[in-house]
């Protein structure tokens, strides 16, 4: 008896690239937080870093946008804190304006993440506060030309965002063929 099996196996991959372009608006807002020394921040990294991940995340988070839409920088006059929030088409500016402009809450949040940050102490002349103008968020037109910490580079008069994910989905097809042959060969006896 002979029984012979075949077996083809094929396995697809396929990559599909999604793009998808967003317009955002942009909200700022300049203030500043007393006795920071702008110069010590600048030496001490950890603490400059500390400083702008905890703004960063305190703005996102009370906007409503990703984080990575959110970018602050900082320069002197005791610290001047320059602060971007790049709004989705989905999302009003003005509501984003309105809800993070004059916010008391907001403001007392500000100083408050700030005094959190680690070694925040080594960069002050005294205590952290925020200037008595506030923190006030206006829209701004995105079309004007900078690169904001990486974030966005606005270079049309439409500011885009493209973002560009590459998903990978694989299709596995697997066939299988078998084919049996089975011969049942009787030789009669003598």
């Amino acid at each position: 008896q002979t029984k012979t099996t075949t077996t083809t196996s094929t396995r697809t991959t396929s990559t599909t690239t999604i793009t998808t372009t967003t317009t955002l608006a942009l909200a700022t807002a300049t203030f500043v937080l007393q006795n920071i020394v702008y110069t010590s921040v600048q030496e001490i990294p950890q603490v400059a870093q500390g400083m702008k991940d905890a703004l960063n995340k305190l703005f996102a988070e009370a906007a409503g946008v990703p984080l990575d839409y959110v970018s602050v920088a900082f320069s002197p006059g005791s610290l001047k804190v320059d602060a971007r929030i790049f709004v989705p088409a989905t999302l009003p500016v003005s509501t984003v304006v309105a809800k993070m402009s004059g916010n008391t809450t907001l403001e007392v949040m500000t100083v408050n993440v700030i005094r959190s940050v680690p070694l925040i102490n080594t960069v002050t002349s005294g205590p952290v506060s925020l200037a008595d103008t506030g923190i006030y968020f206006r829209e701004q037109d995105p079309s004007m030309a900078f690169t904001t910490l990486g974030v966005v580079a606005a270079t049309t008069a439409a500011a885009t965002a493209s973002t560009t994910r590459l998903a990978t989905s694989q299709a596995a097809a697997v066939t299988t063929k078998a084919t049996a042959v089975a011969a049942d060969t009787t030789t009669p006896e003598a």
